[in-house]
C-alpha cells in the first residue's frame, strides 16, 4: 500500500467528488479512479458507495479515513525524526519567489516548515520570475516558485496550485450591468471590455503573455493606459475607477469592501497553474527536497479549502 494512494483517498474525501480530487492533485480523473480501485482491490473492501453521486463513504471506507490519516501522520514524524538524525546542524536553503507572492503565501507556507525543522534555515531571494529564473540557472538558488507559462526549456516545473486568473471592474462601471450568474460564480463575457482602458502587468512577467492571450481568445487587443510590477497596485487603480485588469483571486477580499472592484469569473475559466521550478540534471538536496515536498503539501490544503 502506497502512501500516495492514502493520500488520494483523503482528497476525495476532502472535496466530495473524484473529479475536483482530480483537479486538485493534478492527475486525470481516470488515473485516480484507478488507484482508489487498486487500494480496493488491496483491502479487499469498498471504500466508496458508487450508488451515490457524491462520494459517500462506506463503513469501510469511514474507518480506512480515520486509521489512513493517523498512518500518513506517523509517516511524516518518522520522516521529522530521521531528519533531524542526519542534520544536525543549521542548513541553507536558497529560493525564490516574487514580492507578490511572497507577501501572500510565505506567511502559511513558512510556519509549518519551521516549526517541523528548526535545524533548517533559509535565504529568500525576492524579483519576478524572468529574474528568479534567470538566478536558479545561475545555480545561485535551489529552486524557485514561478507560474507554469511560458516554460524555460533549462527548468523542470512541478505543478503545486491552480489560481483563478478574474477580471476586475470598477464597482460603479457600467460593463457590471453585463455580469450573469454561473455555477455560483459572478462571471463576465470578456467580450463586452474590449473598448475598455486596461491596467496591465509589465511585459516582463509571464502574466503578461497570459492576459495576451486571454483578450486575444475574445477577438481584441486590449489598450493597455498604464503597467505596474504590481497586482496589489493593479488591484488598487482598478478600485479609482481609472481600468479594468487582470487579477488572482487571492486579491478579492484585500481591499475595503466599499471601494474594492468587481471580480468576475471568465468563461471558460482562467486559470494558472503555479509551480515549482529547479534545474534541468539537478538533484534537489536533502533539505531542499524536504521544504519542497512541505510548499507541495501546503500549496495542497490551499487547493482544498478552495
Amino acid at each position: 500500500m502506497q502512501l500516495k494512494a492514502i493520500e488520494y483517498f483523503i482528497a476525495i474525501v476532502e472535496t466530495g467528488s473524484f473529479t475536483k480530487a482530480a483537479e486538485k492533485l493534478f492527475i486525470s480523473q481516470p488515473a485516480l479512479s484507478q488507484q482508489i480501485k487498486k487500494l480496493e482491490d488491496e483491502l479487499g473492501a469498498k471504500l466508496f458507495d458508487r450508488s451515490k453521486h457524491s462520494a459517500e463513504l462506506t463503513e469501510v471506507g469511514q474507518l480506512f479515513l480515520q486509521e489512513g490519516k493517523r498512518m500518513i501522520q506517523i509517516y511524516n514524524q518518522l520522516v521529522q525524526r530521521i531528519f533531524e538524525l542526519e542534520h544536525p546542524t543549521e542548513e541553507v536553503v536558497r529560493f525564490g519567489i516574487s514580492p507578490f507572492y511572497s507577501r501572500y503565501y510565505l506567511p502559511l507556507l513558512l510556519p509549518p516548515l519551521i516549526n517541523k525543522y528548526p535545524t533548517l534555515h533559509y535565504e529568500v531571494t525576492e524579483n519576478y520570475s524572468a529574474v528568479i529564473e534567470k538566478a536558479l540557472i545561475d545555480g545561485k538558488l535551489d529552486f524557485c516558485m514561478v507560474p507554469l507559462l511560458p516554460k524555460n526549456p533549462l527548468l523542470i516545473y512541478e505543478p503545486v496550485y491552480q489560481e483563478n486568473i478574474l477580471l476586475a471592474v470598477p464597482r460603479d462601471s457600467p460593463i457590471n450591468q453585463f455580469a450573469f450568474s454561473a455555477n455560483g460564480v459572478d462571471c463576465i463575457d470578456l467580450k463586452v471590455v474590449r473598448d475598455q482602458p486596461f491596467i496591465a502587468l509589465k511585459s516582463v512577467q509571464k502574466v503578461s503573455e497570459f492576459s495576451r492571450q486571454l483578450c486575444e481568445q475574445a477577438g481584441f487587443s486590449p489598450t493597455i493606459i498604464c503597467e505596474t510590477m504590481n497586482w496589489d497596485t493593479l488591484n488598487q487603480l482598478v478600485s479609482t475607477g481609472l481600468g479594468v485588469g487582470f487579477v488572482p483571486d487571492l486579491l478579492i477580499n484585500q481591499l475595503e469592501e466599499n471601494i474594492r472592484p468587481r471580480y468576475y469569473h471568465l468563461l471558460p475559466n482562467a486559470q494558472r497553474i503555479y509551480t515549482i521550478a529547479y534545474r534541468q540534471g539537478d538533484t534537489l538536496s536533502r533539505s531542499a527536497r524536504v521544504m519542497v515536498d512541505v510548499f507541495r503539501k501546503a500549496f495542497n490544503s490551499l487547493s482544498l479549502l478552495q
